[in-house]
């Protein structure tokens, strides 16, 4: 591994342990499916840094995929987990809008 690689992905790590828990720390009581999907964003963008870094070759056929490096590849899983189960927790926490039973009685008016 190249020297900055390995500095990069330090790095990177290090502003990931960062952004985690200042997230945690502001989001995770308002809304913890919103924390779960921005720190996968954040994760996925210190992918996208390392990946980019460790040389990403790019195929020139159209119809291939770029190729993500093996040190990146984890990370970005990892990110689409924690987005995805981020968006499943804020859809489940939703206030759900049923039949909302009255509590009032009907009352006769007298004049």
């Amino acid at each position: 591994m190249e020297p900055a690689v390995l500095v990069t992905a330090v790095i990177t790590s290090i502003i990931l342990i960062v952004f985690i828990v200042a997230i945690l720390f502001v989001f995770v009581q308002r809304s913890p499916g919103l924390a779960l999907c921005l720190i996968g964003v954040v994760m996925s963008i210190a992918a996208g840094v390392q990946a980019s870094v460790s040389g990403v070759g790019v195929h020139t056929n159209a119809g291939q995929f770029v190729a993500v490096s093996s040190g990146s590849g984890p990370l970005l899983k990892v990110a689409v987990i924690l987005v995805l189960s981020g968006v499943a927790l804020m859809l489940m926490s939703r206030p759900q809008s049923g039949t909302v039973a009255s509590e009032l009685k009907e009352t006769t008016h007298v004049a």
